[in-house]
C-alpha cells in the first residue's frame, strides 16, 4: 500500500510522519528531501543558475534554499518556473525510490509532502491522507513561511481530494488520532 501524507505548509506533515514511523513499519520518501537532494545535482543546479542568476548561489557553490525561496515566493511567474525544473524530477526520483522498495518487499510506503498532486504522484498513492488546520494556527506557527500558503492550493482543494483528514490542532491529542487513524489504514 502507497499512502501520500500531504497538506498545506506547516499543517503537521513531517510531524505524522514521524508519529506513522514510531509506530509502523512504513518505509517513507519525503519530498522535500527529495527535492532538496535534486539541488544538489549539477543538471538542476546549471538549469537553476540560468533561470534565476548566480545570485542564487551560496559561498561554496550550492543552491541557497532560502535566497531561491524569496525569489520564487515572491513571484508567482518565477514559482512557475521552478516548478517546472523541479516536479518532473521529483515524481522521477520517486517513482525510481518505490521501484526499489517495491523490489526490496516493503509492502507499505509512504510518501509526504505538499505538492503530490502537483508532481503527479497523486496517482500511485492508494490513500491519500491530507493533515489540516486552521489558517491562523498555521500561520503563527510557522511565521515568514506563512507566505507559502498564498501559492500553495486552498484549503478546500487539498480537502476534497482527501480519502481521509487528520485535523492537527497541535497538541498532545494529534499523536494518538495519527496513530488511531494509521492503525485504520493498515487493516484495510
Amino acid at each position: 500500500m502507497i499512502i501520500g501524507i500531504t497538506g498545506r505548509v506547516g499543517s503537521g506533515k513531517s510531524r505524522a510522519l514521524s508519529i506513522v514511523k514510531k509506530y509502523f513499519h512504513y518505509e517513507s520518501i519525503d519530498l522535500d528531501e527529495v527535492g532538496h537532494a535534486l539541488l544538489e545535482r549539477e543538471d538542476i543546479k546549471k538549469r537553476i543558475v540560468f533561470c534565476f542568476g548566480r545570485q542564487v548561489l551560496d559561498e561554496a557553490g550550492c543552491i541557497d534554499r532560502k535566497v531561491l525561496g524569496d525569489i520564487v515566493f515572491s513571484d508567482e511567474t518565477r514559482l512557475m518556473h521552478i516548478n517546472t525544473i523541479m516536479h518532473n524530477n521529483i515524481r522521477e526520483v520517486t517513482l525510481k525510490q518505490v521501484d526499489s522498495l517495491i523490489k526490496s518487499k516493503y509492502k507499505d510506503i509512504v510518501i509526504v509532502g505538499a505538492l503530490i498532486k502537483e508532481t503527479g504522484l497523486k496517482s500511485i498513492c492508494d490513500h491519500i491522507v491530507v493533515i489540516d488546520a486552521e489558517d491562523d494556527t498555521i500561520s503563527s506557527k510557522i511565521g515568514k513561511k506563512a507566505l507559502i500558503m498564498k501559492y500553495q492550493r486552498n484549503r478546500d482543494e487539498y480537502l476534497h481530494e482527501a480519502d481521509g483528514v487528520i485535523f492537527n490542532s497541535f497538541d498532545q491529542d494529534f499523536e494518538f488520532k495519527c496513530k488511531k487513524y494509521f492503525a485504520g489504514i493498515m487493516e484495510l
